[in-house]
């Protein structure tokens, strides 16, 4: 964008001409900088001093000058924003206030509609970790407040929701669930869905300080066992690719046969956690388990799953039962990336 342009503050918006404009000046007195579309009247964008950038509508209803929020660039594209501008001058054009109108519409949305036509566009924007984002809300989120208007999710709400976790898992992961939770409410709150992040004033658990739990000799011996007592599937092979390899277990079960190479004994993990790719190389327990894997039905992913992902979302209820069966306690699934790195499971271990 040339400066004349940038001085002008209107121009016809585009994705790349909205790219390229710079962060508001941390010295400036306002704490944004407004630019005007020059193909629909009334439509703005507002760039922040840390650079991020908001539609919004400048309009008059009844001689009264009004602003209403659309949402946040890119999430929210300028195709998106122009209809949206549009549909608000058509409810202009009925006597209707888009301002009163989107309130009332706020009121009623839920927690599902929020995630699904807000949240995860704009995690898949900006977080490379959006899959994991996706994953706590799929699995326990939805069911705890899919159904429930956003603005009527109380703090008592999100404690229950914390301590459920907590004592299903641990205190460190219900405060990854509090993270997530209290990030997604702000950005209503930005966004003009809420008022008020029922987060606030919910107090973080206590964590272990990091202290790793891992299978000792005579427990993995009663672990192994119990998994050959319980009847041979999907589930079964994941828990010992798992114990075998170390890997994570999004990434183990959201593994490609188009990243295994069974010749070499590698597997590439194309963005893992932190953003990058990484080569597991394998041992011999963990290629036996991918030779078995490659009898079940033919499918993508080398874990498959009978639902809509179309690979196993999770193998913790089998895992519950092998460790009843082994009598051991306090052992997540997690930790068997420990058992790992602690046990050379790969010396003779079967």
């Amino acid at each position: 964008m040339d400066e004349n342009t940038r001085q002008n503050r209107k121009f016809k918006f585009t994705k790349k001409m909205i790219d390229t404009l710079p962060p508001h000046p941390q010295d400036a007195k306002a704490r944004e900088q407004e630019y005007s579309d020059a193909q629909v009247i009334g439509l703005r964008v507002l760039v922040s001093k840390n650079g991020r950038k908001f539609f919004h509508m400048r309009y008059s209803f009844h001689k009264r000058k009004r602003v209403v929020s659309i949402g946040e660039f890119p999430a929210v594209s300028v195709q998106e924003a122009r209809q949206r501008v549009n549909d608000f001058k058509n409810m202009i054009s009925r006597g209707l206030d888009p301002l009163v109108e989107k309130s009332r519409q706020n009121d009623a949305v839920t927690f599902s509609e929020f995630t699904e036509k807000e949240y995860i566009p704009f995690a898949k924007e900006n977080k490379k970790s959006w899959k994991d984002d996706i994953g706590k809300i799929e699995k326990d989120m939805i069911p705890a407040f899919g159904n429930l208007p956003l603005s009527s999710i109380t703090t008592r709400d999100v404690q229950r929701y914390q301590t459920k976790i907590k004592t299903r898992t641990s205190g460190s992961t219900s405060n990854r669930h509090y993270s997530l939770l209290n990030r997604m409410f702000n950005l209503a709150i930005q966004w003009q869905f809420l008022e008020k992040n029922p987060c606030k004033g919910v107090k973080k658990h206590k964590e272990s300080g990091g202290k790793e739990r891992y299978l000792k000799n005579d427990e993995l011996k009663r672990f192994l066992t119990a998994l050959d007592e319980v009847k041979q599937g999907v589930s079964t092979h994941a828990i010992r690719f798992l114990l075998f390899t170390g890997m994570r277990m999004s990434e183990a079960l959201q593994l490609l046969w188009e990243n295994v190479d069974l010749d070499s004994g590698n597997v590439l993990l194309p963005e893992t956690k932190g953003g990058k790719s990484r080569t597991v190389v394998l041992n011999e327990l963990a290629m036996g388990i991918l030779e078995k894997m490659k009898s079940f039905k033919k499918n993508v992913y080398v874990f498959p799953g009978v639902g809509p992902k179309g690979h196993l979302t999770s193998p913790k209820k089998v895992f519950q039962t092998v460790k009843a069966k082994a009598g051991i306690e306090k052992f997540r699934v997690h930790d068997l990336r420990h058992t790992f790195a602690s046990i050379a499971v790969n010396s003779g271990s079967n």
